[in-house]
């Protein structure tokens, strides 16, 4: 008895082993792609849930995962104030100015930096990521929400005016774009020469906003971010500082020259 039960058992497992479909797994990049054989689909993306069915000839896939955007962004920028010549904003070969106060044990990290991704058409802003960025003026951001397309490139910094790309850039992964290269790769040539005139670098300066706050920037390099900035010189401030603006860990004469330069000039943000 036990043997026919047994004997039973495979006869009614077979048809459904038989009825099983082979799949030979291949990668694909497009979202909502899947692999399948002749009467089977199965998608293979891995990311968010799919919100609907897909469909290839009779094969339908109701549910899945979806491959997340993922896209480097290469740039290279100088920062007016943090630049030392030779094309390194490193104090003069003591190290950028995170090394310098303390805050990183890597003798290249300069200072973290914002991009923000600007919707070409709307300027709505669709995604920013931060990086840190180098004494050699090298930074690389990561997106993982916006789409590939051209966009405006927004750049901030705590103590630097706001600074747009020209024009629109393509987010690919792996771009490059290098602000140093040309004054007109920022919107409205909004940079100035470095001082041995290997590059162009963004304004230093904006430190305050209206009220006085110090690192709520307005777009211009004023007499609020002026007052902070006599405020630190005269008692000597030393650390990781707003006012700092040469990135050498201390608010001192050159940094007060530096921004009483760029207040005569009423240097302000520049956008589409």
């Amino acid at each position: 008895m036990k043997i026919k039960n047994q004997i039973l058992f495979l006869m009614l497992i077979l048809p459904i082993l038989t009825l099983g479909q082979s799949i030979s797994p291949s990668t694909f990049n497009s979202i909502g792609a899947s692999f399948k054989s002749s009467n089977a689909g199965l998608d293979i993306n891995i990311g968010e849930s799919i919100t609907g069915p897909i469909s290839n000839n009779n094969s339908i896939v109701t549910q899945g995962l979806l491959q997340p955007n993922n896209f480097t962004l290469n740039l290279k920028l100088y920062l007016e104030g943090f630049y030392s010549g030779n094309g390194l904003m490193n104090n003069g070969g003591m190290g950028g100015c995170l090394y310098k106060v303390g805050v990183s044990t890597n003798s290249n990290d300069v200072d973290t930096i914002r991009l923000t991704l600007v919707d070409k058409i709307s300027l709505e802003s669709v995604e920013t990521a931060k990086a840190i960025l180098q004494t050699d003026g090298s930074a690389n951001f990561y997106f993982h929400g916006a789409t590939e397309g051209f966009y405006y490139l927004k750049l901030n910094h705590r103590n630097t005016i706001e600074t747009w790309s020209a024009s629109p850039v393509l987010l690919t992964n792996e771009g490059t774009y290098d602000f140093t290269a040309f004054q007109n790769k920022a919107y409205g040539n909004n940079m100035t020469e470095t001082f041995d005139q290997m590059g162009w670098a963004f304004y230093s300066g904006d430190v305050a906003d209206a009220l006085q706050n110090v690192g709520h920037q307005d777009g211009i390099i004023g007499m609020e971010d002026y007052l902070s900035m006599e405020n630190a010189v005269f008692n000597t401030y030393v650390g990781y500082l707003t006012e700092d603006i040469t990135g050498d860990g201390v608010s001192e004469s050159l940094d007060y020259m530096l921004m009483e330069n760029n207040k005569f000039y009423l240097i302000l943000s520049t956008s589409p």
